[in-house]
């Protein structure tokens, strides 16, 4: 295998060179041609402005690198520097000639008969209808390459003997990773074709391996995180059902010791009826969280969001009122029709309404909004005038039980659940929501269905 990976490389190279050697002397060449002809026309520009200010000018030109002819308008030669123009053709067909009449100026390129040698001509338009054309030989790149060959075939001579040197070195640094191979990692050694299926095969248990690893692992992580979140739950449970339960009991034993006055009776008794409320409430919205929990699929159907917000904020209406807030509704679409699952919408529609107007301010404002984005999906979306959340607790308001204001929001009856619950809801119906909030400027909250 070393000596077939040594002559592999070897040649490979070797070819390289032959390739590069005539690609560099094509590239040469084109910039000496055109480096040429760039000088060409500077110098036919020169000669143009002295033919125009000296008569005796073509008469005194010499030159053993260029040769200068003037063409009258009908072809006939009037003048050439290296040949008498008695025994010269008519050059009115001749290409640069037929440009310069055309155009101004004039170029082209012709072949000798030997192959190994061409001819630049450049001719240019004078005043008097007469052109003026200079013309030079050059090399072709045959002639040239044929040039090079001795120097290059001592440069080839010299890479080659390298190649040579640095051939068998690669083929010996190949073949060691073999005597080495890391079947741990199998693809991360060197892989021919007489090793790759048994290291491919390898390979592909290996990661199989670690993929069942990996979810093993992943659904331990879960787990010991679910129980944190359970046990987390079940302690938030007991403190917030304790702390109305005792409010109950304080309650009751004032009227079990006869310490309440005939008068208080009606006020301890509302308390007590509020706080077996907020107990009712907290106990429906825990076992409604732990259904969401464990969904796992569930039936969409078109709902028509409009008719669900018009419902909602009929239904809040008087509740509005009794905190002195005014609910705004804007329809920007008309009829919303979204899939999911009635039930599931109507409680996120309630929760976010609902909060809106328990967090808000005496005299505040809530503006309801039912638009399409322009990429065709409905955004529902409600803002308050409120209390506004700080910034450092808008990440946590989605968590069960966590409240901005605890005291506040046991003043509202809020559970410390809704918002949780309107997350859950969302995610089963697959929609995007988001809050933004300045503290004492107001929240928005938006669910994109």
């Amino acid at each position: 295998m070393s000596k077939k990976i040594f002559r592999a490389i070897f040649f490979v190279s070797t070819f390289f060179l032959l390739i590069s050697f005539f690609v560099i002397s094509g590239i040469l060449y084109s910039e000496f041609l055109e480096n040429e002809k760039s000088y060409l026309r500077t110098e036919i520009k020169f000669l143009k402005e002295l033919l125009s200010t000296q008569d005796d000018f073509l008469q005194k030109f010499k030159s053993d690198t260029y040769r200068l002819t003037l063409i009258s308008e009908d072809g006939e030669v009037i003048f050439d520097s290296k040949a008498n123009v008695n025994e010269m053709n008519n050059h009115i067909n001749r290409k640069e000639i037929e440009k310069a009449i055309e155009i101004g100026s004039g170029e082209s390129l012709r072949y000798s008969d030997t192959l190994l040698e061409k001819t630049i001509y450049i001719a240019t338009l004078l005043p008097n209808q007469n052109i003026l054309r200079i013309s030079t030989n050059i090399n072709t790149i045959w002639a040239m390459i044929f040039e090079l060959v001795p120097t290059f075939f001592l440069i080839f001579v010299i890479l080659t003997i390298c190649c040579g040197f640095l051939s068998n070195y690669l083929a010996k640094q190949i073949i060691a990773p073999l005597n080495k191979l890391n079947l741990d990692n199998p693809m991360e050694n060197q892989i021919y074709d007489e090793v790759s299926p048994l290291l491919y095969r390898i390979h592909k248990q290996n990661k199989k391996i670690k993929e069942q690893m990996k979810d093993l692992q992943q659904k331990i992580d879960e787990k010991i995180e679910m129980q944190k979140v359970k046990e987390e739950f079940s302690a938030n449970v007991s403190h917030e059902l304790k702390t109305p339960l005792q409010s109950i009991i304080g309650y009751t034993e004032l009227f079990e010791n006869n310490l309440v006055k005939p008068e208080d009776a009606g006020k301890f008794i509302g308390n007590i009826k509020n706080e077996s409320m907020r107990l009712v409430a907290l106990i429906n919205d825990i076992i409604h969280l732990s259904e969401l929990d464990e969904i796992e699929k569930v039936k969409f159907e078109k709902v028509d969001l409009a008719e669900v917000i018009s419902e909602t904020i009929s239904l809040l209406t008087s509740s509005a009122s009794k905190r002195n807030v005014t609910l705004h509704f804007e329809n920007k679409i008309g009829t919303g029709i979204v899939q999911g699952v009635p039930s599931y919408i109507q409680e996120i529609v309630y929760n976010l309404i609902d909060n809106a107007i328990r967090y808000n301010k005496d005299g505040g404002k809530v503006f309801v909004s039912l638009e399409k984005l322009q990429n065709g999906k409905i955004e529902f979306s409600v803002k308050d005038t409120g209390i506004g959340i700080p910034e450092e607790y808008q990440q946590r308001v989605f968590e069960r039980f966590f409240r901005v204001d605890k005291s506040h929001s046991r003043e509202t009856g809020g559970t410390g659940l809704g918002l949780s619950i309107v997350k859950h809801a969302a995610k089963i119906q697959n929609a995007k929501l988001t809050l933004e909030s300045q503290e004492n400027h107001g929240t928005r909250v938006s669910v994109v269905f």
